[in-house]
């Protein structure tokens, strides 16, 4: 992959989308710039802000050097991961999560020499791992359709994509060189910034889950390599990443659909869609009737009106051709 690039004058655009994150986002800066400075390297680190309602914006007021982006409105985490690319001038993008902290300045040297040395290369991730050391699933697999249709009509009880890529975790996890893989997670995702603007970026009809597979496809589509590096690691702190969950499942659907509506065969697409308006009917009236027993009265209420509003959407969602009206 060519690094010397006309455009860009950094080695590193790190880049970190922000909606109400300031219980975590203080220790992410301080951890890139504390394991980067080791480095010889060039960087720059850029902040979008999706209109954060809590003090994340003026918590990063404490670090001038940061390239904020202060959005009006949540335009979700494609269209501000793009927005901070065309505001970027790194070689390599780092698109990292704001609830995650870098353990050592190796993560960048081991991803710039890879970059510098195999031009086949389009992405890298990196081993997430969770507050109790436990490595986390980071992508790896494309779901084939008649495993993705099975697992919705068992409400996931039966994910045989789960079961494939935690068996292949456990292979991999201790190894000292990169695996080639489907996918990897877009909370600690690195891209060269010319594979990055030949695909275009990120999908920006997806407003949130699903836009790492899909550019990761996109990559592979073109015969480049996506790499996992299990020597690697970055901490994930998962309990801030499922909190308010509830708020999120209408996204989950929406992200799901537009993804079989682009990659999938029409019939297959098809399927998919009935699979996923089953599985939304099998998952409010598990709600409904469990509900009130499994979840506090909050959580209660707003997973069943997510629910209903996903249902709705993928009732009324017509336009397969059309694949911006899916979002």
């Amino acid at each position: 992959m060519d690094l010397n690039l006309r455009t860009s004058e950094l080695d590193f655009s790190i880049i970190l989308v922000t909606y109400n994150s300031e219980d975590f986002i203080r220790e992410c800066l301080e951890s890139i710039y504390n394991t980067i400075k080791n480095t010889k390297f060039s960087f720059e680190v850029i902040v979008v802000d999706n209109n954060s309602q809590d003090a994340t914006v003026k918590m990063l007021r404490d670090f001038p050097e940061v390239k904020l982006i202060k959005n009006k409105e949540n335009l979700g985490f494609s269209r501000a991961n793009n927005l901070a690319f065309e505001n970027s001038k790194g070689k390599i993008l780092f698109f990292l999560n704001p609830d995650t902290k870098i353990i050592s300045s190796e993560i960048f040297e081991e991803v710039y020499k890879i970059f510098s040395t195999n031009s086949g290369i389009g992405a890298i991730g990196v081993k997430l791992v969770d507050e109790k050391g436990k490595a986390a699933l980071s992508g790896f697999s494309f779901e084939p359709w008649w495993s993705a249709i099975l697992s919705l009509l068992s409400m996931q009880f039966i994910d045989f994509r789960i079961i494939k890529d935690e068996h292949l975790l456990k292979k991999i996890n201790n190894l000292n060189h990169p695996v080639e893989v489907d996918w990897v997670s877009g909370g600690a995702m690195f891209i060269s910034r010319e594979v990055y603007s030949k695909v275009s970026g990120f999908d920006s009809n997806f407003f949130l889950y699903s836009e790492d597979v899909d550019i990761c496809k996109r990559i592979k589509d073109r015969g480049l390599k996506i790499l996992f590096l299990p020597y690697i690691y970055v901490l994930h702190y998962t309990s801030h990443s499922s909190k308010n969950f509830e708020r999120r499942i209408d996204y989950r659907y929406r992200s799901l659909l537009l993804y079989a509506a682009k990659h999938y065969k029409k019939w297959r697409y098809f399927l998919y869609k009935i699979s996923l308006i089953l599985n939304a009917i099998e998952k409010l009236l598990f709600t409904i009737i469990f509900g009130k027993f499994i979840f506090n009265t909050y959580e209660f209420s707003v997973r069943k009106v997510n629910y209903k509003k996903a249902l709705k959407f993928l009732i009324n969602e017509k336009s397969r051709e059309n694949k911006k009206e899916v979002l």
